[in-house]
């Protein structure tokens, strides 16, 4: 990430929410940017988005709307993806430790052994993983994609990585007839879920993150299965009003990828945005 480090922000001390989303939509305006944010981020940042969604949706919204700059509120690895489909536009991240420790399971090296271990396999990888293991993926998915991206390749053998995925969307992948093999995870966070640890306390001004309910779409599953992709987590949520304000008067952070691997983490996510892009 780059950016000019943020100057303490006294406009929550001076602005209630109300004034002080106003302002952001008047930044937003001066800047031309598109705010998108997940749908996973406290509701008050919600309120000042111009696209409110999941993962695919946010990656929608973003490679249709030809922005130049883009502000995402969202898992770090998101805004990384966005600056993948536009590699020539800005793309701010306020909270560049916002991170989702599931997404770090997927490890280059256990992804090299599956590929050694199942010589001609497709591999389709988690779209949150890191860049450095995009870049060894045929396609990347979500758990509302996985069937329809396996569905999409020719190889009759297909090798997943996308930890916590709900065994029953797994089956529904395998109804195609094609054989699938999960690429097992390595754990980096100690345990299910996603830590808490990392949590920042609000300032005034600030809504803390956590404070609303779930989300319907992280109820749990019938046979008690709780996906992870799904949990929502301090260390995803962390953008606050303050922050988003801060990235528009500072226009940073902003995501840097390295110029090396970008090509190549690239087509993954093209791939699967071709899929989704031909849903009825």
């Amino acid at each position: 990430m780059k950016g000019e480090p943020a100057a303490p922000c006294r406009v929550a001390e001076r602005f209630g929410e109300i004034l002080l989303r106003e302002e952001i939509c008047r930044l937003r305006d001066e800047r031309r940017s598109l705010i998108l944010v997940h749908c996973d981020q406290p509701d008050a940042v919600k309120g000042a988005a111009d696209m409110v969604g999941d993962d695919i949706a946010l990656l929608l919204a973003a490679s249709a709307s030809g922005a130049r700059e883009l502000v995402v509120c969202a898992p770090r690895v998101i805004a990384e993806t966005v600056q993948l489909l536009l590699p020539d536009a800005r793309v701010i991240l306020p909270v560049p430790e916002a991170t989702c420790p599931q997404g770090e399971e997927i490890i280059p090296a256990d992804l090299q052994a599956a590929r050694r271990e199942h010589p001609g396999a497709a591999l389709v990888i988690d779209v949150r993983s890191p860049v450095e293991s995009k870049v060894l993926a045929d396609i990347t998915c979500t758990p509302d994609t996985i069937a329809e991206v396996v569905e999409s390749l020719e190889e009759e053998q297909v090798l997943v990585a996308l930890p916590g995925l709900d065994p029953a969307v797994l089956q529904e992948a395998r109804a195609g007839g094609k054989e699938i093999l999960a690429v097992p995870p390595r754990s980096v966070g100690g345990g299910e879920g996603c830590p808490d640890s990392g949590a920042r306390t609000a300032s005034p001004g600030e809504s803390v993150p956590g404070e609303e309910s779930a989300l319907p779409g992280n109820a749990v599953a019938e046979g008690g299965f709780f996906p992870r992709h799904c949990t929502i987590c301090h260390g995803m949520r962390q953008t606050t009003l303050p922050d988003l304000y801060r990235s528009l008067i500072t226009g940073g952070p902003w995501v840097e990828l390295p110029g090396t691997l970008l090509p190549a983490a690239r087509q993954p996510v093209l791939r699967m945005m071709d899929v989704v892009r031909r849903r009825p």
